[in-house]
């Protein structure tokens, strides 16, 4: 659920790599799309959380259990990145793939792992609709 509360953004921010695939691809990013357009494992793409799912989950349960604290946590939970599938390699080569640098705490930059792996992001946003996919 937790992975969930992110993927239902209506944005997604994209990595430089995968903006210039869409480009490349001709993909008008002022349209939106539906979630499952650009997602399985066929794709050149995939979907990545700035913060790991599993780091949101520790936090919540390390946390004051009251509505304000749950809420305040989720919605610190970081974003969606639509990355190329070896920019996931690049994140795994720094074992970073289910944790954030050793130096991150909660609050700091949700984009820590990107910059660590020497992923930049573009300014650019994937609109997205419909079905959540996971």
């Amino acid at each position: 659920m937790i992975a969930k509360y992110t993927l239902a953004a209506s944005e997604y921010r994209i990595s430089s790599k995968a903006l210039a695939w869409f480009h490349t691809n001709k993909i008008d990013l002022s349209a939106e799309y539906a979630r499952s357009r650009f997602y399985g494992k066929d794709s050149s793409l995939m979907y990545e959380h700035s913060i790991p799912a599993s780091i949101i989950r520790k936090i919540l349960l390390d946390s004051d259990p009251s509505e304000a604290s749950v809420q305040n946590v989720l919605q610190g939970s970081g974003y969606v990145v639509v990355v190329m599938r070896d920019e996931d390699i690049a994140l795994r080569s720094q074992g970073l793939t289910r944790k954030m640098p050793d130096t991150w705490h909660f609050g700091d930059n949700p984009f820590a792992r990107y910059d660590a792996s020497g992923i930049q992001l573009s300014n650019d946003f994937l609109k997205v609709k419909g079905k959540i996919q996971r």
